[in-house]
């Protein structure tokens, strides 16, 4: 851990994390929702995470 990030700080990126990698997971499965609202929300959330994030969501259900 970096001298600069507080332990909060870490718990709060790794629980956003692993709540983005949840959302992803719900996409992938075909959670029921409008496609279009769908799709506005794997945007929304590759744009702020990064694919690294879709990739990781896409391993989790592999």
């Amino acid at each position: 851990m970096t001298p600069d990030v507080t332990k909060d700080e870490l718990v709060a990126r790794l629980v956003t994390r692993a709540m983005t990698v949840f959302l992803f997971d719900l996409l992938d499965r075909g959670f029921r929702m409008d496609p279009h609202a769908q799709d506005k929300l794997r945007d929304a959330l590759s744009e702020v995470f990064g694919e690294s994030v879709r990739e990781a969501s896409g391993a989790a259900t592999e």
